[in-house]
């Protein structure tokens, strides 16, 4: 009898150590595929060599340099947490910060973009032309992403179509209007020179505007950002100069639902103070 219950739970601890696996599988093929997913949007963005899979080991590796900092040096589970987290954000983040930065310079380099195409219409060049020569004379990104456009158009897609196409990619209003104006002009027969002249002068206004009032929400949006980064290097500063205090201070679990409440908290008053200095272009 002894024998047969013993082996029951032999099966039954066998039965939950598989299942536990395969669930635990399932769980990480999702992780991995989801964060390849996105890592593989960013370096397409960004036309980088980089895989996909190389930020993944990056992510991980910083997630485990971290973490064994956090424990040499005595920082406690608070800590560990904490030096874990930035770990496997890390890379993520720098993507995010390449890629937000390549977008305002592509933004910043549209008007001057939209210019030369006006120009170039206006000395009987074609709209194919036209982004030829913004292609070969203007600087990345907007030289990748305009050479890009005519790439699809060798492969049969009308310009505006591919145009439209860069438009979603950057999600550019800017290029929205571009499209727009090209599809009317197609369809009335209008002067297209005259039409980016007019959409690059409306650009050059609202930008001028648009850094008017940023640089009167300046004060604002940087108590938005003391707001945010104030509070974080507190705690890595408590958890670095006196582990121990930490722990007995955010290592129970009423330390833990204080910090999680905290953090709810300032992030709610940075998103508000974020909207309420927010400049729509």
């Amino acid at each position: 009898m002894s024998y047969a219950i013993l082996g029951l739970l032999g099966l039954s601890a066998f039965a939950a150590v598989f299942a536990g696996l395969r669930i635990s599988t399932r769980r990480y093929r999702a992780f991995r595929s989801g964060f390849l997913g996105r890592a593989a949007r960013d370096l397409d963005y960004l036309y980088s060599d980089m895989q996909a899979d190389q930020v993944l080991i990056l992510s991980m590796l910083a997630t485990v340099l971290l973490a064994l900092v956090a424990l040499l040096s005595g920082m406690g589970s608070v800590g560990l947490v904490v030096m874990v987290a930035i770990g496997y954000a890390a890379p993520r983040a720098i993507l995010a910060q390449l890629r937000s930065r390549r977008s305002r310079r592509f933004e910043l380099q549209l008007v001057d973009g939209i210019t030369t195409i006006a120009s170039c219409l206006r000395v009987g060049l074609n709209l194919h032309q036209a982004v030829r020569t913004v292609v070969d004379e203007m600087e990345s990104p907007i030289s990748e992403e305009f050479g890009l456009v005519l790439h699809e158009t060798r492969l049969g897609a009308p310009i505006e179509q591919a145009i439209g196409t860069l438009a979603r990619r950057m999600k550019s209003e800017d290029l929205d209007l571009v499209v727009t104006a090209i599809s009317v002009a197609h369809q009335t027969g209008g002067d297209l020179g005259e039409i980016f002249q007019n959409i690059s002068l409306q650009i050059r206004e609202r930008n001028r505007v648009a850094r008017k009032l940023k640089s009167m929400t300046s004060a604002g949006r940087l108590q938005g950002l003391l707001v945010a980064i104030v509070p974080p290097l507190l705690l890595f500063w408590t958890v670095v100069g006196d582990p121990s205090r930490a722990v007995a201070h955010y290592g129970t679990p009423l330390g833990l639902a204080m910090l999680t409440l905290v953090a709810i908290l300032y992030l709610l008053a940075f998103v508000a103070i974020r909207q309420l200095t927010r400049v729509e272009s």
